[in-house]
């Protein structure tokens, strides 16, 4: 087997050698594309530079070649000449309309990227100049002008383009409805409440749009109304959204909460306190009520969320009588007898469309908690073919299956859920950024590279992901900058994810440490030394990485001579409570050096003794320290101890 692994190498080090490199330009052309896919970018590149400067190539593959190479050059952050290779490809006349379309929209995010709004924009206009490019690209282009004039602050001309979008014969009502609450937030925005409440209007009104979509969009309307005073209709908006039996949980908090607050303006207190003890009930905390009051803007942001909770008892007393009872023996971990009231509700020819869907939701997830895989992705499955179910549900429950492809060993099926999840969600959704993510890791894990930095850049470029999502794909895109050794790039990824409002501690730590760490290298101290320090400052960032990070900066500060500060530094890892061993080790060695240098010897003796005390440690730790603490007991003058730790020392293999 090892002699095969090893012919193949070398098969695949002569197909990659330069001097192997076809005289056909086609077959040119493919081996750049095998490189790239591989992530051999500067082979790819190369080569494909070649093809494009060689005169004799057909002007079909040199369009070809340029569209590949501007890909490369996106991947390893040469946006600029990624443009300029796309402005070659376009000026070649080898294009048909609609890849011409797609090499427009590339070149427009390119521009986005270097915040060249004035360019992205042109580049949305000539897509919806040409004739003969498909009915998605004219929409897409549309709504991407429309955001970029939004970024630009041209407001008025993203409002034309808002409403062009909802006159397009191509627009599909949930789009529309989704513009509605992207201009509903930039009317918002500029102060017009009554254009933000006529847009909500239009939303709620949409037949298509999911009862998740109209309690969001009836919630917002009432807080708006309550804005400008008008009690009565804000109470009215806000009683239809917790009518709504499908209103997902935080929503009723906010809500319960908003209506508490008008009742008490309006003097029905009684009402209102009524509402109040809902809210506790909900919630189940004071605490969460407040989280969720925090969120409030998110909600104007995001719009249509889609969640699988409750069931629709109106319709059908008994069944949602059935559904109640399976949520509470699944509460109980009964799945067994969960299952088969949910199937009950599954197989009944009275239940509603809304009940199957929910309890083939429910099912799947037991089935999946008792490691049912078949049975998990068979009710996903089942799931996905009923109709008039809603995108976003559609998006969600795909990323759902995906999963479980996943952790069965199905990559590609895996992959074609993800893709189809990603076409299939609303724009910036949250589950088109999740979907992105996971295909991202995929790629990344399987070494095709110049894929996954294509889904990690599109998730940065969205406005709607969530700060975990967002964290991911920043620290991904840095650490590869690293690996092609592109530091200041790297910076520029671990900036942004430190910026990230709400970022999880974990991951700003992390990017500290990892930035701090580049800066040293390129011998900005200051820098690295002020890295080293925030990331300290995270208490909330978990024992270990805590206890990691200072004795990251207690390193460092021991490199830059300040032995004393580097003492408090270990002594913070070394005080904490459920440090793990190795991190506690690691500082009691070093804060013994660094009291070594300080002269304070009897107590760098006391850390030798608590290391050698230790269990398990390795050979060359224990050696190590032994030749310190023999140094530090001549130094004291205990020559008899010293004599002991020389003999064990040479004792030692």
């Amino acid at each position: 087997m090892l002699t095969s692994f090893r012919l193949f190498a070398a098969f695949l080090k002569t197909k990659l050698a330069p001097s192997s490199v076809p005289a056909d330009p086609q077959a040119q052309l493919d081996t750049a594309l095998f490189r790239a896919a591989i992530g051999h970018v500067k082979p790819a590149s190369a080569l494909l530079t070649r093809l494009i400067n060689t005169p004799d190539t057909p002007p079909a593959i040199r369009t070809q070649a340029l569209r590949t190479r501007a890909t490369l050059r996106f991947q390893t952050g040469e946006f600029r000449q990624a443009i300029a290779d796309c402005t070659a490809a376009l000026q070649s006349g080898e294009t048909d309309p609609e890849t011409r379309a797609i090499i427009l929209t590339d070149r427009c995010m390119l521009h986005e990227r270097i915040r060249s709004y004035t360019d992205a924009i042109a580049d949305c206009t000539a897509i919806l100049e040409l004739s003969g490019t498909t009915a998605a690209q004219r929409i897409t282009a549309l709504h991407n002008r429309a955001i970029l004039h939004r970024s630009a602050g041209n407001h008025d001309s993203a409002l034309r383009d808002f409403a062009a979008l909802l006159e397009s014969p191509d627009a599909t009502p949930l789009h529309k409805a989704f513009v509605c609450d992207s201009r509903q937030s930039l009317h918002i925005e500029r102060g017009d409440t009554q254009a933000a409440i006529e847009d909500l209007t239009k939303i709620i009104e949409t037949a298509e749009i999911s009862p998740e979509g109209k309690a969001v969009s009836l919630f917002n309307r009432g807080v708006l109304y309550a804005k400008d005073l008008l009690l009565r209709k804000a109470l009215l908006d806000f009683s239809a959204a917790i009518a709504i039996p499908d209103a997902p949980p935080q929503l009723k908090v906010n809500v319960l909460f908003a209506r508490a607050e008008v009742l008490e303006h309006l003097g029905e207190h009684q009402r209102a306190t009524a509402d109040k003890a809902l809210v506790y009930s909900v919630s189940r905390s004071w605490f969460w009520v407040r989280k969720f009051l925090t969120f409030l803007p998110v909600l104007l942001i995001l719009g249509v969320l889609s969640y699988f909770n409750g069931t629709n008892d109106t319709q059908n007393d008994t069944l949602g009588k059935t559904y109640k009872e399976a949520i509470v023996l699944m509460d109980q971990t009964k799945y067994g007898e969960a299952t088969a009231r949910l199937t009950s509700i599954i197989d009944s020819p009275k239940a509603t469309q809304e009940q199957k869907a929910n309890s083939l939701y429910q099912r799947a997830l037991i089935r999946a908690h008792t490691y049912d895989k078949a049975g998990c992705i068979a009710d996903f499955t089942e799931y996905l073919n009923l109709p008039g179910i809603s995108t976003n549900q559609r998006a969600s429950v795909l990323v759902e299956r995906a999963k479980h492809y996943s952790s069965d060993g199905k990559p590609e099926m895996m992959l074609a859920d993800l893709s189809a999840a990603i076409d299939v969600a609303l724009f910036e959704h949250p589950m088109k950024a999740e979907a992105l993510l996971l295909r991202a890791e995929h790629y990344r894990a399987t070494n095709k590279w110049t894929l996954a930095f294509r889904d990690y850049t599109a998730i940065t470029g969205m406005r709607a992901t969530s700060p975990r999502v967002r964290s991911a794909a920043y620290l991904n895109l840095a650490r590869h900058y690293e690996d092609i050794n592109e530091k200041h790039k790297a910076i520029a990824e671990y900036t942004a994810l430190t910026a990230i409002p709400n970022a999880a501690a974990k991951d700003k730590v992390v990017a500290w440490l990892a930035r701090g760490l580049l800066y040293k290298r390129m011998g900005d101290k200051q820098k690295a030394l002020s890295d080293y320090q925030a990331a300290t400052r995270v208490e909330d960032a978990g024992t270990d990485l805590l206890a990691s990070s200072f004795n990251r900066l207690g390193i460092f500060q021991r490199e830059l001579g300040d032995q004393a500060s580097a003492v408090e530094s270990f002594s913070r890892t070394i005080g904490t409570p459920g440090t793990h061993p190795e991190v506690r080790l690691v500082a009691l060695e070093e804060r013994a050096f660094a009291y070594a240098a300080l002269g304070q010897n009897e107590k760098a003796i006391a850390d030798c003794g608590a290391i050698l005390g230790t269990q398990a440690i390795s050979l060359f730790l224990g050696k190590r320290i032994l030749i310190l603490r023999r140094e530090l007991y001549l130094k004291t003058g205990n020559k008899t101890d010293a004599k002991n730790d020389e003999k064990i020392i040479m004792s030692l293999p």
